[in-house]
């Protein structure tokens, strides 16, 4: 599952701003002058929401002022082109085998479809309520049920509606989603990723008149970019609280900064951030910008934080996310110095002043060889393991969904070249041969059944970006069980078993990786000669569960 557009058809369609006010978008009602982006002038309703989304997303984000800019010229720019940012905050497309369609603020949308929500047009499947409930926590330090209910109460939804929201799990992540800071950050991972990184196909073309207007190729991306982000200095200029209000939302503030000490270094302010992708460890806050420092304290995932500076230093690198930096940041209120790698501030860049006068980072020791590892025992299977096995639902500890099931399903129509091997593991062209489990990046992944570990990354196949392509102990874990059934666990930012290991139903093997969102895909192949491979995928949950 990823960024995917909506059909020709509905972005075709686009409401008036009487419409939209009445629809629950709470804006005010002028606008000052016009605005235009890539030569074009938006209309009333999307300067407007451009105006109130930006305003109450920038007090809110992590990072300093250029990094928020950045992030929401780009998440502006997918709303734009994906003709969201016209409609309002009820917003809701789903994806139906007939087509797209416009969906009722509580309806559900079926799992592994499709489904956009909210003017940022963020696709619901690609996170988990996990992080959007970590992301209220942080980015608005309450409660993600005052979030949600803000959000809701903004949009204008009835009593009966809200209740249905605050009961059903996937809808309250809808919701969440909703909530500009929280939606822009969730859209931002996924438009970096594939779009400013990887220039996928869908995030360009003439198909529909908005991704004509400002997304028919990477260039006119860039300079539509650039000119949201022109637009969006300006409405949110130093020491402005908001550039548009909602006439039933209450006013946005800046977040408070975090308490801290009187400063003790050459700055005499910091940038806003926080702890990310820990992969379920503490993140350790050290006595000097180095690995081998001492350890002082420790951060948790999600933790808000205030950079004071910034040196270069050694370089570390976040296995869960996949990225390495030579930054190394001084948090007093942490009392120490944290790994960059490990900090979300919106981009990879240096955020804040260079450090001067601090701790310096003491070059870590020459380390002994280490001595050559014995092979881990094979453990014996207790009586009667080798039968048993885990249900599909439980291959990922703590909550997870269903985003794409087994077979023909209609992200793999339209990406028919990434399931070009379908038909040699006995399904038909351009179908699924698995099913995907989302769940935030390093979540714990077990083992559903007993047997023997065949492949432990390394391959090309089911990598964890691809940028990790071959690097062993990532992307692909393959499981032989004692009849020849194999069981896939793909795209794994981490392996935790070796080749050879005997591994048991529930054992770690590994964590959730990101390709095109986080999730694991789960194959189950069993054997058949009459296939190329030998082997022919079958669903499974006729096997599992």
């Amino acid at each position: 599952m990823s960024l995917t557009r909506r059909t020709a058809a509905l972005t075709a369609a686009t409401v008036t701003a009487a419409t939209a006010l009445a629809a629950g978008v709470g804006l005010s009602q002028s606008v000052a002058g016009t605005a235009t982006v890539n030569g074009h002038t938006l209309n009333s309703p999307q300067v407007k929401n451009l105006k109130w989304f930006a305003s109450q997303a920038y007090p809110r984000l992590a990072g300093d002022r250029e990094a928020r800019l950045n992030l929401l010229s780009r998440t502006t720019w997918w709303s734009l082109k994906e003709g969201t940012m016209d409609t309002d905050n009820k917003f809701s497309n789903c994806n139906f085998p007939g087509g797209d369609r416009r969906t009722g603020p509580t309806d559900l949308c079926p799992a592994g479809r499709a489904w956009q929500v909210g003017l940022a047009g963020v696709q619901v499947p690609n996170s988990s309520l996990a992080d959007n409930e970590g992301l209220a926590r942080t980015l608005h330090s309450t409660s993600p049920d005052a979030v949600l209910q803000r959000v809701m109460k903004d949009a204008g939804l009835s009593q009966e509606q809200q209740r249905t929201v605050r009961d059903t799990p996937v809808l309250r992540k809808a919701w969440l989603l909703r909530d500009p800071a929280i939606g822009a950050t969730q859209l931002h991972q996924e438009v970096e990723s594939e779009c400013i990184r990887a220039n996928l196909s869908w995030c360009h073309g003439s198909g529909w008149d908005t991704s004509a207007m400002y997304a028919a190729d990477r260039a006119t991306a860039e300079r539509s970019q650039a000119d949201l982000r022109r637009l969006i200095a300006g409405w949110t200029g130093t020491g402005s609280k908001t550039a548009g209000s909602s006439p039933t939302a209450t006013t946005t503030t800046t977040r408070p900064a975090p308490s801290r000490p009187a400063a003790s270094g050459p700055a005499t302010s910091g940038t806003a951030a926080r702890v990310w992708n820990l992969g379920g460890m503490p993140l350790n806050v050290r006595q000097s910008p180095s690995r081998s420092a001492a350890v002082v304290g420790t951060l948790n995932e999600g933790q808000p934080l205030t950079i004071r500076c910034q040196i270069r230093a050694e370089s570390v690198t976040n296995d869960v996310a996949g990225v390495s930096s030579t930054l190394w940041d001084y948090v007093p209120e942490a009392g120490g110095w944290v790994a960059d790698a490990w900090v979300w501030t919106g981009t990879p860049e240096q955020v804040a002043p260079t450090c001067s006068g601090m701790p310096s980072a003491k070059p870590p020791a020459t380390p002994k060889p280490p001595a050559t590892p014995k092979p881990p025992a094979t453990p014996k299977p207790p009586a009667g393991s080798a039968g048993k096995v885990l249900k599909v639902a439980d291959i990922i500890e703590g909550p997870d969904e269903e985003t794409q099931p087994f077979g023909i399903t209609p992200w793999s129509q339209e990406n028919c070249w990434m399931y070009e091997y379908a038909p040699s593991v006995g399904q038909p062209a351009c179908s699924h041969p698995g099913v995907d489990r989302a769940a935030p990046r390093g979540t714990k992944v077990v083992s559903p059944v007993a047997g023997k570990v065949i492949v432990a990354g390394g391959s090309g196949s089911y990598y964890d970006d691809a940028r990790t392509k071959n690097t062993p102990g990532i992307g692909d874990l393959r499981i032989q069980r004692e009849n020849g059934d194999v069981v896939i666990l793909g795209h794994l930012s981490r392996i935790d078993v070796s080749l050879g290991q005997q591994v048991q139903p529930g054992q770690a093997v590994g964590a959730v990786g990101w390709t095109l969102g986080a999730h694991v895909h789960l194959e189950y192949r069993v054997p058949d000669a009459s296939q190329t491979t030998g082997q022919r995928a079958v669903d499974p949950h006729t096997k599992l569960g």
